[in-house]
């Protein structure tokens, strides 16, 4: 189950206005549940089914389901919002 991504792929990737997130399995028949509150998802998570449209600093953490059984889980990725993108490129920001 390492094939689990999100996109945009950068670990901590920033963004100016808004941002659609979109995730990713290459197995179709499982399921994609999410949290924005930075704990670990479970069966009863938000679903994913759409690209997610953020406009602010948010964590996203996702896990892959089989039913209610959860088969991998991602690390929390930070979507960080800023005013100037050119300033985040001397600076790292790390979690």
């Amino acid at each position: 189950q390492k094939n689990f991504m999100f996109f945009p792929r950068s670990r901590e990737p920033f963004f100016t206005g808004k941002l659609k997130v979109r995730m990713w399995h290459p197995r179709a028949d499982l399921a994609i549940r999410y949290t924005t509150d930075d704990t670990p998802p479970n069966a009863k998570s938000a679903l994913y089914a759409n690209p997610i449209e953020i406009s602010e600093t948010t964590t996203f953490r996702a896990a892959v389901f089989a039913g209610d059984t959860r088969l991998d889980l991602k690390d929390a990725v930070i979507f960080r919002k800023v005013d100037n993108l050119k300033a985040t490129q001397t600076q790292g920001m790390k979690r």
